[in-house]
């Protein structure tokens, strides 16, 4: 059985790329640590479940120049330095792991010329109708009822795949984040990322043999020994059930993790007279909600 999995064994991309120079997340910290290289900061990122990072490196200076503009030069400067004077507990760690990227216009994001900010999430960023699940990724629901090929679909072209739920943290967390978003007087079900072409062979949305994985949340009766090959919902309830592919219900999508974005560049010296980035913003598809 292991060599059987092995074959199909899909490695999820747990890679933090940068995408802000001289800037860092105001997002909330999971994780703090000083560390000697990078490489040190992303193992402390995948060891929390870190969906992004601010990093400093060591030949960084230890003091932000923008808390030296005056606000009386700051008031004539075209564009918004965002300066944050007050010193926090967590200046003192070059490593701060954040439970959520930041996407949509980056309103969290702090000009500091100490740090630059990591993500899973680099090109592009998540779509603005996307919401953070802390520590498990970034998703997006849509109310509309629809059939399961549409559903993949629709999840393929905004960037992702129907939500994967093998496992007992994944079902649990989505299963609460649909009880608590979906319109439960239309459904209370939304398919995700398991469908099987032949009976009892199911398969995740990344093409994983279910039998690959231990965990399982089948409701009672599910699923039903006489069937055609079908489409699994996630109930409120934190459980799976297996519909008919053409039965039409919510759906939710996981974004995928990208990166690296050839726009970032941080290898520049940090300036406080022009913008060390572009804002990178993506053209929204279809919206089904």
């Amino acid at each position: 059985m292991y060599f059987y999995c092995s074959n199909f064994e899909v490695y999820t991309n747990h890679t933090y790329h940068p995408l802000r120079h001289c800037q860092r997340s105001n997002g909330t910290i999971i994780g703090l640590r000083n560390v000697k290289t990078f490489e040190d900061c992303v193992s402390f990122g995948r060891e929390r479940s870190a969906l992004a990072f601010n990093f400093r490196s060591n030949d960084k200076n230890n003091t932000n120049r923008y808390d030296s503009l005056k606000p009386k030069e700051e008031s004539n400067k075209t564009w918004n330095y965002n300066v944050e004077t007050r010193l926090k507990n967590e200046d003192f760690y070059n490593c701060q792991l954040l439970e959520c990227p930041e996407y949509g216009n980056f309103t969290g994001m702090i000009n500091d010329t100490r740090f630059d900010y990591y993500t899973l999430y680099a090109k592009p960023p998540p779509p603005f109708s996307s919401v953070c699940i802390p520590q498990v990724g970034m998703f997006v629901l849509y109310q509309k009822p629809t059939n399961y090929t549409f559903a993949w679909k629709t999840c393929r072209e905004i960037g992702g795949g129907l939500a994967h739920v093998v496992s007992e943290k994944r079902t649990n967390t989505l299963a609460n984040y649909l009880k608590n978003n979906l319109n439960l007087t239309v459904s209370k079900e939304a398919y995700v990322g398991l469908n099987e072409s032949i009976v009892d062979k199911f398969n995740t949305s990344s093409n994983e043999p279910l039998d690959c994985f231990l965990y399982r949340a089948w409701a009672p009766k599910h699923p039903a020994k006489n069937r055609r090959p079908g489409c699994v919902g996630l109930t409120v309830d934190r459980s799976w059930k297996v519909f008919h592919c053409a039965h039409k219900m919510p759906f939710l999508c996981e974004i995928f993790t990208t990166g690296p974005n050839k726009n970032v560049r941080i290898d520049r010296k940090c300036s406080i007279t022009r913008p060390n980035n572009r804002f990178i913003r993506i053209k929204e598809t279809k919206n089904l909600n």
